[in-house]
């Protein structure tokens, strides 16, 4: 049996959810991309690539453990309530205290211990959201929810280019704007979804929902791998493209009087509005057309194009297209991927705690690819470990086009 996330209405849910699961990427993308390479390098300007490679991996390995941990806590939560509001109310405090002790980090222990608070705190409250896409959203509705749901990934990037602005470039500026809007935009769910949810008739499945099914299974292995590699290429991008801009490209010998962070925000202003309407647009066109697999199987493709051209040409304006069309091939595959994972998954109990299982692809390649950049900044200069590491993840972008080929159930 499938539950209906709320009994007040779908259209004000998905609203609220929407903008709930754009606070979640608030949270992260951000700090992780702009605050947090900022801070490692004002902390060891000579050893930066070190430090802000020890502290993601480090984090990653926290939400690696939390968010299976959490995925299995919020499932027997919902079997005796039918809400995942508590949950994520409280992870939500706990995100908040977890940046004040981020503010407060002056040294390298410190930075890493914050930034583990964080990722615990933040895949308690991170898992429970995954959880209500499965929870009852029709599958009719899967691909354009999941469109909107990742309108979280171009919102939070377009973020950077507001807090790149000179006048927000004081750090506790920066994260209480990103903790005040982050705040604002989950809380209304919560009061939304407080009460049990109602039961709701399943819908009918013309293809096998169970992970039990052998060929249902393989399939969730095929998806868990294609968005394991895609997800690599985008833990580089968003990890390591401060220090691309700024060693690779030389953006302030390049544009003389700019910081380099406004070169980012750059990039995510004029990206944005075109990623915006190539992810619904896609998730669309899947609903009607009832196709994913081929969108997972063209946005891999362009994602390693895109990766690939800006690690050899680094020059700015082909960073400039190529950032815009790795953020558009990123978006329609998380978008047509999060509907088919949701479809694999419709009617099973454990949901939640198997989309924490498939959620280890965002925590998984955090881990490898904060490691790979420690491998190779060992024997490369740090500019020429970042081109490498695009170059790996390209690599890895094209094998996730033939993992996605490989589905079957799901057209």
């Amino acid at each position: 049996m499938s539950v209906a996330p709320q009994p007040i209405g779908m259209k004000r849910f998905l609203a609220l959810y929407t903008s709930a699961n754009i606070g979640a990427h608030l949270a992260f993308v951000p700090l992780l991309s702009l605050v947090l390479p900022l801070k490692a390098e004002l902390i060891d300007p000579e050893n930066k690539l070190w430090l802000l490679s020890i502290t993601l991996l480090a984090g990653s390995v926290m939400a690696s453990i939390s968010h299976v941990l959490a995925g299995a806590l919020t499932d027997r939560i919902f079997e005796k309530s039918q809400s995942r509001s508590g949950q994520i109310a409280l992870s939500l405090l706990f995100v908040i205290l977890s940046y004040i002790i981020f503010w407060h980090a002056d040294d390298p222990v410190s930075l890493i211990i914050s930034i583990l608070f964080f990722q615990f705190s933040f895949n308690f409250l991170f898992s429970p959201l995954g959880g209500l896409l499965a929870d009852g959203v029709p599958n009719a509705l899967l691909d354009r929810t999941a469109a909107f749901l990742n309108l979280g990934i171009p919102i939070a990037t377009l973020s950077i280019a507001f807090l790149a602005i000179p006048a927000l470039a004081n750090e506790g500026l920066r994260l209480a704007l990103i903790a005040a809007a982050f705040t604002f935009t989950i809380l209304p769910l919560t009061w939304l979804i407080r009460k049990p949810a109602e039961p709701i008739v399943p819908e009918t499945a013309d293809k096998p929902t169970q992970l039990f099914n052998p060929i249902v299974r393989n399939d969730f292995i095929w998806a868990w791998s294609a968005r394991l590699m895609v997800q690599f290429s985008g833990a580089v991008m968003f990890g390591y493209l401060l220090y691309f801009l700024q060693d690779v490209l030389d953006y302030t010998n390049l544009f003389p009087g700019e910081r380099v962070d406004q070169g980012m925000g750059k990039l995510s202003l004029f990206a944005t509005p075109v990623t915006i309407l190539v992810g619904i647009a896609a998730g669309t066109i899947s609903d009607r057309t009832g196709f994913r697999r081929p969108f997972l199987i063209i946005s891999s493709l362009v994602i390693a194009a895109a990766v690939l051209t800006m690690s050899l040409y680094p020059f700015w304006p082909v960073v400039f297209v190529g950032y815009l069309i790795f953020v558009c091939g990123l978006t329609i595959f998380l978008t047509t991927d999060a509907a088919l994972v949701a479809q694999l998954l419709s009617g099973d109990r454990a949901r939640a705690r198997k989309l924490g299982i498939m959620n280890l692809t965002n925590t998984i390649p955090a881990i490898i690819a904060p490691a790979t950049a420690l491998l190779l900044s060992g024997v490369s200069l740090e500019a020429d470990a970042v081109v490498r590491l695009m170059q790996i993840a390209a690599t890895l972008a094209i094998v996730a086009a033939f993992a996605a080929s490989r589905i079957r159930t799901i057209s």
